[in-house]
C-alpha cells in the first residue's frame, strides 16, 4: 500500500485542474514510471488543446498489430478546487487514519495510481495490458478520442474494457450519453435611457433559459434532462446588453428523443432571431459523450465474482461509451466513492485502494 500511497502523492501535487495548460509534468512522471519498470510508453498529442494522453503497454513490444487482454482507461485531469472548502491542502495528499485526502484521489487520481503501483504484478500475469490515461474528460474529452484513434491507426485492438471511474466497486454495466452546448447571443447596444435604439442580448437569453426549463419538464419521464449551468452576458446596468452566453448540456438515453429534442431547441433559436430583429443566436456543441450499454457476458459475470460485487448503473456520463463502441466488451469498475467526486475534502480510503488492487490482479489473472 505504500508504493500507491508514494505515487499517488506525486500525482495529486502534480496540477492538473486548470483548461488548456499543458500537463507535461505529471506526462513525464508516468513516463518515467513506465521506463524504470520497462514498459512500453506513448506519449499522444491533440492537435487542438495543450494537453496530451499517455499510453502504456504491459508485456507488449509494440502498439502495431497487437491484441491486448484488457485496457484499463483513468483520466489525469481534475475539477477545480476552491482552496478555502477544503480543511487541507488539495494539492497535497494528507493522511488521516485510513483516509487519503487530495484533490482527484476519488476521480480519478486513486485508480491511476493503483495502475501504476501495481505494473510489477500487473507483469507477472503475463497478460497484454494497456494503460491508456486521457487528459479532458471534465472538459471535452477529446484525448480519449486521439487515444482510440492512435490504437485503429496502429491496428492494436483489445478484448475487454475497464474505466475505473468511481462506482464503489460495484460494476456498472450503463450510463446515459452527454451533450454541452454553449449558444452565443449578439444583440445590439445602445443606452439604456432608449431600449427601442438597441437589442438587448439578455432578454433573449433569458427567453432561451425559461424555454430548456420547460423542455425539460416535458422529456423528464423519458430519462432525458436539461441543465443550465452558466449565464453570462451584459456590460453595465446602464448598457443594452450587447452579448450574452449560455452553458448548457443534455443528458439522455434515448437518441430519438434527444434528437426530437435538438430539433425542438434548434427551431426556438430561429424563432428567437426572428422575433428579435437583429439578434443572431447560435448554438454550438461544445463536448460530448455516448450512451452506454453493455450486455451482461461471461466478462462482466468474472468482474461481478472477482469484486463480489451486483450490477448498477451510474448516475453520470465517462468515456466507457468510446470504449464500447471499438467492440470491446466494457465495464465502469472503481473503488472510490462516486458521492465524493467533484466535492471539496475529497478523498478515498487506503483499506478500500489496497483490496482493489489485490482483486485488479485476481481479476486479470483470470481473464
Amino acid at each position: 500500500m505504500q508504493k500507491i500511497i508514494s505515487v499517488l502523492s506525486e500525482l495529486i501535487r502534480l496540477k492538473t485542474d486548470e483548461k488548456n495548460v499543458s500537463n507535461k509534468p505529471i506526462l513525464d512522471f508516468i513516463k518515467e514510471t513506465a521506463e524504470k519498470h520497462q514498459v512500453l510508453c506513448q506519449i499522444v498529442k491533440n492537435r487542438r488543446l495543450p494537453v496530451a494522453s499517455i499510453l502504456i503497454g504491459i508485456n507488449m513490444d509494440t502498439f502495431e498489430n497487437e491484441t491486448a487482454d484488457i485496457l484499463l482507461s483513468g483520466h489525469l485531469d481534475t475539477v477545480p478546487a476552491t482552496t478555502a472548502d477544503w480543511e487541507t491542502d488539495p494539492l497535497t495528499l494528507t493522511q488521516k487514519g485510513d483516509k487519503l485526502l487530495g484533490l482527484g484521489t476519488a476521480d480519478m487520481k486513486g485508480f491511476i495510481a493503483v495502475c501504476l503501483a501495481k505494473i510489477p504484478e500487473i507483469k507477472a500475469t503475463k497478460k497484454k495490458v494497456i494503460l491508456a490515461f486521457s487528459s479532458d474528460e471534465e472538459t471535452t474529452s477529446y484525448t480519449v478520442r486521439d487515444i482510440l484513434w492512435y490504437l485503429k491507426k496502429q491496428n492494436t485492438t483489445f478484448k475487454y474494457a475497464l474505466i475505473g471511474e468511481p462506482t464503489s466497486s460495484s460494476v456498472c454495466l450503463s450510463h446515459s450519453g452527454y451533450i454541452g452546448f454553449t449558444t452565443k447571443i449578439k444583440g445590439i447596444a445602445g443606452h439604456s435611457s432608449d431600449p427601442s435604439c438597441g437589442v438587448n442580448a439578455l432578454y433573449v437569453a433569458a427567453r432561451l433559459v425559461t424555454f430548456l426549463e420547460q423542455m425539460n419538464r416535458l422529456y423528464e419521464n423519458s430519462a432525458t434532462t436539461l441543465n443550465v449551468g452558466i449565464l453570462s452576458g451584459g456590460k453595465g446596468r446602464n448598457v443594452i446588453a450587447p452579448n450574452a452566453f449560455i452553458d448548457w448540456e443534455i443528458r439522455f438515453k434515448d437518441t430519438l428523443k434527444k434528437e426530437q429534442l435538438l430539433t425542438e431547441i434548434s427551431a426556438f433559436h430561429h424563432a428567437l432571431e426572428k422575433e428579435y430583429q437583429g439578434a443572431t443566436v447560435q448554438m454550438k456543441e461544445k463536448e460530448s459523450l455516448p450512451v452506454f450499454e453493455q450486455k451482461r457476458s461471461l466478462f462482466t459475470a468474472l468482474c461481478q465474482e472477482v469484486f463480489e460485487s451486483p450490477v448498477s448503473t451510474l448516475s453520470y456520463t465517462t468515456e466507457a461509451g468510446f470504449f464500447k463502441e471499438t467492440g470491446a466488451e466494457t465495464v465502469v469498475l472503481g473503488f472510490a466513492d462516486e458521492t465524493l467526486a467533484h466535492k471539496p475534502n475529497e478523498h478515498i480510503f487506503t483499506s478500500d485502494a489496497q483490496l482493489y488492487a489485490k482483486k485488479l490482479i485476481l481479476l486479470l489473472e483470470k481473464i
